[in-house]
């Protein structure tokens, strides 16, 4: 999934918001969610999983980190 989020970044009390993680859900019959979320210049990401389907779903978030850095070294 991908969750618009806000155009510029927000601050609150003078205090700007750094990041803004999406929170997926996971849907009758299904087994994983993975939610982007764009807030400003950050794109933050969301993993969740059902613990019977998929032992390690903190692997997969962190594949995503590296394939993220990836592109930013080629971009």
């Amino acid at each position: 999934s991908n969750v618009p989020g806000p155009a510029e970044a927000r601050s609150y009390a003078g205090f700007r918001q750094r990041n803004n993680y999406p929170v997926p859900i996971i849907g009758s019959g299904r087994f994983l969610n993975i939610t982007s979320r764009r807030s400003g210049d950050n794109l933050d990401m969301g993993v969740i999983a059902d613990a019977e389907k998929i032992a390690d779903a903190g692997r997969i978030a962190a594949l995503f980190a590296a394939a993220l850095d990836e592109l930013e070294t080629i971009a």
